[in-house]
């Protein structure tokens, strides 16, 4: 039996101050409204921190040996592709996905930028595998099979609730969820420390 069981039990409440002045003007459901996108960007943060730092937690780290960033991210590519046991087979790239920090990403694109490109598309893939820019992130790779890592939300509905001691009130989004890397073999990370131009 290869099931994994991913719980519930992590709490995260993302709070929003709000005057007596804006209760009366927008009511509470326009206020959540005016509101809604600011909270969602804070959880998505939070979110994020914890997904990656779960990933570093529960993976494994690759010592990169190459010296150039091209070679290295194909090295730690290699790494996760080459994966035997008794689950998996290897990883094809198409299911692989890598995070990478700003610097990395921004550097690795620059060769790319100066290419005749008629159709105005920009490469979202490094050698078949999907690349996406991340700042949140301790490591500066990251690489997993897509689904490696589980992170089930639940969001409660919206509360209001009373500062105390204050004239002001606040609406706060209770939320549950789960962490957990459900393939941990087929996760990776590495420092790429000082390098060259790609």
């Amino acid at each position: 039996d290869n099931g994994v069981i991913v719980l519930l039990n992590q709490k995260k409440e993302i709070s929003q101050q709000a005057s007596i002045f804006d209760l009366r003007t927008y009511g509470l459901p326009g206020l959540f409204e005016s509101r809604r996108e600011n909270m969602a960007k804070a959880y998505v943060r939070y979110f994020d921190r914890y997904f990656f730092n779960t990933a570093v937690a529960d993976g494994t780290e690759v010592i990169l040996t190459e010296t150039t960033v091209t070679k290295q991210l194909d090295e730690i590519i290699l790494e996760l592709e080459g994966v035997e046991n008794d689950n998996v087979d290897g990883v094809d790239r198409e299911d692989m996905v890598m995070f990478v920090k700003p610097s990395i990403y921004t550097g690795l694109w620059q060769s790319n930028d100066l290419l005749t490109n008629p159709t105005g598309d920009y490469m979202k893939t490094f050698h078949g595998v999907d690349v996406v820019s991340n700042h949140r992130q301790t490591k500066d790779v990251i690489i997993m099979m897509k689904g490696a890592i589980a992170l089930p939300i639940v969001n409660m509905a919206v509360q209001f609730g009373t500062l105390e001691l204050s004239a002001n009130d606040y609406l706060y989004m209770p939320t549950m969820f789960g962490c957990k890397a459900v393939a941990p073999d087929l996760v990776f990370y590495a420092n790429t420390g000082e390098l060259p131009s790609a």
